[in-house]
């Protein structure tokens, strides 16, 4: 079963922010994931508007999600992301059977 993982943030440092940015593709795709959406623009339809970067990754399993983010790699990629990014927030939501 899918899973996604979930991350919205605010960008205090996009030149550093980059740098992270740069590594993570290849991260996600060894992993066995990845983005369906990076960024991209919101369109609110309900609710309070949300102001924070949000990405949404998607994982063949709610464990290969969990590799990838407590993976050696991602734990350096996450270092180059302090003091770049705030109000951080990551989950993972388990997809559907189809």
């Amino acid at each position: 079963m899918s899973a996604y993982l979930i991350g919205k943030m605010n960008i205090t440092d996009q030149a550093r922010y980059d740098n992270y940015k740069r590594l993570t593709p290849d991260i996600v795709k060894a992993h066995g994931g990845r983005f369906i959406s990076r960024g991209g623009q919101k369109f609110f339809l309900e609710g309070e508007a949300e102001g924070r970067r949000v990405v949404i990754v998607e994982f063949p399993s709610v464990e290969a999600a969990q590799t990838f983010y407590n993976s050696e790699e991602y734990k350096k990629a996450r270092c180059l992301r302090e003091g770049a990014a705030d109000d951080m927030q990551l989950f993972i939501v388990e997809g559907m059977d189809n």
